[in-house]
């Protein structure tokens, strides 16, 4: 036996009471499936190499279980039994107060009070919407958290189908106890923590080793430390503390770590190894991106993907796969700086032959702008009136992207309050009042709102929902518990538009389109225009450079001079007059109903 394999093997045992243990993972895309995070089961043994060959023998087994579990879970949704939709709902029901508790614990400074209020106004109308939809049968809003739940399981399904149908209706009751119990968060009351899952009762523990068993045991296996992904919320935690990472930070660096974690296994700090590392790395080169949203590759575990044959195009690009390197080091430098045993040159393992395009050391560089062709294929009218199917956000949303460079997330946030004159010019308020978030300092900000926008009615619009006495400007999109953002859905929506329907995917050198293209967009025509570069940082909130003498002994530009410098000169390389009249269409419901669909 290699070393290698042996290593690998022990990375499924764990001691307790000095009986060793076999200590399995669940994949993430079965969990809902099984109603299980981990597989546990006493060897009842303490002699090492017996222990080792049994929890080897146990991995075989679990792993053919699992594979097996994923053949079955494919296909016809009809198949789902009761409690399977039961498990499903129930995963992502934890999942979710999950997210909601470590966002709370990682925030940096405390909220308040006045925010906490208007946070939990907004959730008790969410709540009362969706216990009034569930009075009358309306599932609508279970949609697309069902859809996406069960493509992350891959599983098929007809949305006429009765199965379907019973899984909304559970999971609008599911969004209704995560309300719930986030509400009474808000009030500091946990007294409904109970209804979350109950932790899985332990395997009967074997007799105690005798001696000499204890003695060969503390002579063969040292202490290898917790599991990796037992210390990641630590190392989570205390970035958030310090300031180094913001939520933004957050999740760009822990699904890519958690990535890591899946594909050498879940194991002791200790145990993790060259031969681990080596593996990764040549596992991470055949994985192919997009691999949540393509239907050949969506369900599929990481190392599954990586034993495919993946075309050479598919695959993760030098640029992603380096990031990917570099968050992983980061998390092992931790490990080590803080006295875990971490082996000796792994994070130099896991390196990818340097990138030549520019683009690797800019970030979103990665990310193309809309050409005017793009976007006339994007706003015409027999294009995009069909895709936005009366939806307001879905209409405005990425108008509002287009002419102003804004962010998604500030543009689905919005309340009525933050569209405000200011000195005479209408602005949209930028900042993080109520439940809002910012992504940077610079992020808070005036932006005018541009006479393009005003020509198409965007004004208007935000009137008739004012006198209806709406608080919200796009009140139908309601926070993702998973992400907690407005815009969740709306990303996924126009994403799928733009990709599927209209095959705008990347450009000629291979950079994603994507909606944020519209702010590589409009920032890359207000340079050609010449347009001074502090206007166009402020106007789009990007940090300033180091000028001590503008940047702290001057204010910044009033919304006057950016409406003139900046929103009346970048104006759309497309003709919005088209959608004028579907315009009117959304302005005329909003005075009517002052309800979002």
């Amino acid at each position: 036996m290699s070393s290698g394999l042996c290593c690998t093997l022990t990375s499924y045992t764990i001691r307790k009471n000095n009986i060793l243990h076999f200590r399995m993972v669940v994949p993430k895309d079965i969990r809902g499936i099984l109603g299980k995070r981990e597989l546990r089961l006493s060897l009842r043994t303490g002699y090492v190499r017996e222990g080792v060959k049994k929890a080897g023998r146990l991995a075989g087994v679990a792993q053919e279980a699992f594979d097996e579990i994923r053949k079955g879970s494919g296909g016809d949704m009809a198949g789902l039994e009761p409690h399977q939709i039961q498990a499903l709902v129930g995963e992502w029901l934890k999942e979710a107060l999950e997210d909601d508790e470590r966002s709370r614990a990682q925030r940096k400074r405390p909220r308040r009070e006045e925010d906490v209020e208007k946070e939990s106004k907004v959730l008790d109308i969410q709540l009362s919407t969706l216990r009034e939809r569930l009075a009358t049968d309306d599932h609508g809003s279970a949609v697309s958290f069902a859809k996406d739940l069960l493509e992350e399981h891959g599983i098929d399904f007809e949305p006429d189908d009765a199965t379907f149908k019973t899984l909304c209706r559970e999971m609008t009751k599911a969004q209704i106890v995560a309300l719930s119990v986030i509400l009474k968060r808000n009030r500091g009351d946990y007294d409904m923590e109970d209804i979350l899952p109950a932790k899985e009762e332990q395997p009967h523990e074997a007799e105690p080793a005798t001696p000499r068993e204890e003695q060969q045991q503390h002579q063969e296996t040292p202490d290898q430390g917790p599991l990796m992904s037992e210390i990641l919320d630590a190392y989570i935690k205390e970035k958030m503390d310090l300031g180094d990472w913001t939520e933004h930070t957050r999740m760009d660096n822990e699904p890519m770590i958690r990535d890591f974690i899946e594909m050498v296994g879940d194991m002791p700090i200790g145990a993790l190894s060259a031969v681990h590392m080596r593996d990764a790395r040549d596992r991470f080169s055949k994985v192919p991106k997009g691999r949540k949203i393509k239907a050949a590759y969506n369900g599929k575990s990481l190392r599954e993907l990586s034993d495919m044959d993946i075309p050479e195009e598919d695959r993760y690009s030098i640029t992603t796969l380096n990031n990917r390197a570099i968050k992983v080091g980061g998390y092992l430098k931790w490990l080590k700086d803080r006295g875990y045993s971490v082996e000796d040159g792994l994070i130099s393992i896991m390196r990818f032959k340097k990138s030549k395009k520019k683009s690797a050391q800019r970030g979103t560089g990665d990310r193309a702008s809309f050409t005017p062709e793009d976007l006339g294929r994007i706003f015409s009218p027999s294009n995009y009136l069909e895709a936005v199917k009366g939806q307001p956000s879905r209409f405005w949303v990425p108008l509002v992207s287009l002419c102003t460079g804004m962010r998604l997330e500030e543009i689905a946030q919005l309340y009525l309050e933050d569209i405000r004159k200011v000195d005479g010019i209408w602005c949209m308020d930028i900042n993080q009042k109520a439940d809002k978030s910012r992504k940077t300092e610079a992020s808070e900000r005036l932006v005018p709102v541009p006479p393009a926008l005003e020509e198409l009615g965007f004004l208007e619009y935000a009137e008739c929902l004012r006198t209806k006495q709406e608080e919200r400007l796009f009140p139908e999109l309601s926070k993702a518990i998973t992400t907690g953002k407005y815009s969740h859905a709306l990303s996924k929506w126009f994403n799928r538009y733009i990709h599927e329907k209209l095959g705008i995917v990347e450009d000629a050198k291979k950079r994603k389109k994507v909606f944020h293209s519209f702010r590589h967009t409009f920032i890359n025509m207000c340079k050609q225009l010449g347009i001074a570069q502090r206007k166009i940082k402020q106007n789009v909130g990007h940090q300033q450079g180091q000028d001590i003498t503008l940047d702290y002994y001057a204010d910044e530009y009033k919304p006057e001079i950016l409406y003139k410098e900046v929103s009346c000169k970048a104006t759309p390389e497309v003709d919005l007059e088209p959608l004028k009249e579907a315009a009117r269409g959304f302005i005329e419901a909003a005075g009517i109903s002052g309800k979002g669909q």
